[in-house]
């Protein structure tokens, strides 16, 4: 027996996907927006009536982030936007992730996200996105089979990294980028079907967080495996105020698109480098005054923005 669900208009078929998100908050608002857009109703009273609920703000609290769908409620919006079993499950998966605290918890429903639905080949979506930087040496061999000609030796091809990998391993990852339509085959070799791979800014996903922690590591052993003259690891320490922060990050984001447009610039790629820019707070923000609430307006600058590099 099926479930009572409302049913769909005839044009109601909506290209705002639920699969292609990692924040239901977003979700809701992009499909209220689209139904308006495409001259359909749409508006969070109607959408709460057709759940049954007496508040009339409480889905635009939700829908701009501040209020959470408890279980119960993420059951009945989901049945309210028509969505199917599939789109259902992944719903309420998507709702316990973005709800709970714990890391442990959100890879959990990562992976039960990843089960629930595999996404069209013509976007990276959400869920791609876990299995493309769940493991660190993914990327890497993006970049490594367009250059090594390996003949179907994954474990010529797994040794090819520093630290090499296993040739499982190696065959995971070359599957796994032609599965998601990131390459495929051209005479010996592989060729991207895009040279750049970006996410959403700052995806709200904990698989980016896991890429990013495992990165952070092989940077950490480079310190040792590489000699000075084949990597170049520096720090450096400042003191900013809010307006210099924001100016700092906006400059690290060009530093980053500017880095990519040199690579692209080279088509002789004999080499794959990971590079990692990490600007993060030692000290409270903002740090608290003397306890006498007196200032010290000395300029100690050259004093406390120092930098190490090797």
């Amino acid at each position: 027996m099926t479930k009572g669900k409302p049913a769909k208009e005839n044009d109601e078929v909506s290209p705002v996907l639920v699969f292609d998100y990692a924040d239901y908050h977003e979700y809701l608002k992009d499909w209220i927006e689209d139904r308006k857009a495409r001259g359909l109703v749409a508006s969070y009273q109607w959408l709460a009536t057709r759940m049954g609920l007496k508040s009339r703000s409480f889905l635009r609290l939700v829908a701009i982030g501040e209020k959470d769908l408890s279980p119960t409620a993420a059951l009945k919006l989901s049945q309210a936007m028509g969505h199917s079993t599939r789109e259902e499950e992944y719903f309420s998966i998507l709702v316990a992730m973005n709800n709970c605290t714990d890391l442990v918890e959100k890879n959990h429903h990562l992976v039960r996200l990843a089960k629930v639905a595999r996404p069209a080949r013509k976007t990276m979506l959400s869920v791609q996105q876990y299995d493309l930087f769940n493991k660190w040496f993914v990327i890497p061999i993006w970049e490594l089979v367009t250059i090594v000609d390996f003949q179907g030796d994954w474990k010529f091809l797994a040794q090819q990294l520093d630290p090499p990998i296993t040739a499982s391993d190696a065959k995971y990852a070359v599957d796994l980028l032609r599965e998601l339509g990131l390459i495929e085959p051209k005479g010996r070799l592989y060729v991207q079907k895009d040279p750049t791979l970006t996410t959403q800014e700052e995806l709200r996903s904990q698989s980016v967080r896991n890429f990013q922690d495992a990165t952070m590591q092989l940077a950490r052993e480079a310190l040792m495996r590489h000699a000075p003259t084949k990597r170049h690891i520096s720090t450096l320490t400042l003191g900013v105020d809010e307006t210099g922060f924001q100016k700092i990050v906006e400059r690290i984001r060009s530093f980053r698109e500017e880095l990519v447009t040199i690579a692209q610039q080279h088509e002789s790629v004999d080499r794959v480098f990971q590079v990692n820019l990490q600007f993060f707070p030692l000290s409270r923000v903002p740090v608290e005054p003397t306890p006498t609430g007196i200032v010290s307006h000395q300029d100690t600058r050259n004093e406390r923005n120092s930098g190490v590099e090797e």
